[in-house]
């Protein structure tokens, strides 16, 4: 959050360092003022963007906003975007390109559910859905603060800024996956201009961001069930919190039983 209010406050700086570089510019042109080589370094950091291009700045999606520049000469730069619910929790949604408490229209969509089960808002750390069999969705709110605790599936009281959990999407590549900080087994698929879709890997498994897949993971020594009735894989302590993942198949004829953990006569 500190990052994001830095940026801001950047930003802020900017205008006013140029707006003063243009007055002393009409003072005394034959002066040199120190601020120019600050302002230009700054502005060729930025870039075009086509959400800072217009008369006023224009949502990334329902809960990114950019961070815009405006140079004397009417230009609009862009120094990047930010996350409205890591600035502030009570304003989540980025409205009419600035962070707002209320949806706009357009983000005003119901959510997409994935799965069956509870999934964390990706904007708001108040909210939470719970997607049934059929994909069909019931939305909560927490009250006033108050956040979702994806561990229990209910509101708790917020202590700490951190409380404040969301998938935050920086846009920097086409599509991006983000890792929802609560749950390593949720992640977030990030497309720019477009809602953030959650997904969550099936049980027994969380979200690798270096091949951008689900893998197995281990959180204590066992024989559990994998993808696919005869499939199975033993988790083997080597270390603190460090496991050697063992897979197997059963025979065929046989299937993996989870609650007897191991192979038993049958087919799936």
């Amino acid at each position: 959050m500190e990052a994001h209010k830095e940026r801001g406050f950047i930003s802020l700086v900017v205008s006013l360092l140029i707006a003063s570089v243009a007055v002393h510019a009409e003072v005394a042109e034959d002066s040199p003022n120190p601020l120019v080589p600050l302002v230009s370094a700054l502005a060729a950091s930025a870039g075009t963007d086509v959400h800072c291009s217009g008369t006023r700045p224009v949502c990334y999606n329902c809960s990114t906003a950019p961070i815009c520049l405006s140079l004397p000469d009417g230009t609009n730069l862009s120094l990047g975007s930010y996350s409205c619910a890591a600035q502030n929790p009570d304003q989540p949604y980025c409205n009419s390109g600035v962070c707002s408490a209320t949806k706009s229209r357009e983000c005003s969509q119901e959510f997409q559910c994935t799965g069956e089960g509870y999934f964390p808002d990706p904007d708001d750390c108040r909210t939470f859905h719970s997607c049934n069999a059929y994909l069909n969705v019931t939305t909560y709110t927490c009250p006033a603060s108050y956040v979702y605790l994806h561990a229990n599936h209910t509101c708790v009281r917020k202590k700490v800024s951190a409380d404040c959990a969301t998938i935050k999407c920086s846009y920097a590549r086409p599509i991006e996956y983000v890792v929802y900080p609560k749950d390593p087994s949720i992640y977030g698929i990030c497309v720019r201009d477009q809602p953030t879709a959650v997904v969550k890997c099936s049980d027994g498994q969380e979200f690798d961001t270096k091949t951008s897949k689900c893998k197995t993971a281990c959180k204590e020594e066992g024989v559990f069930a994998a993808d696919g009735c005869r499939k199975f894989y033993e988790c083997v302590r080597v270390g603190l919190n460090k496991y050697n993942i063992v897979e197997g198949e059963c025979p065929v004829g046989t299937y993996f039983d989870a609650n007897l953990k191991g192979c038993t006569a049958g087919s799936c």
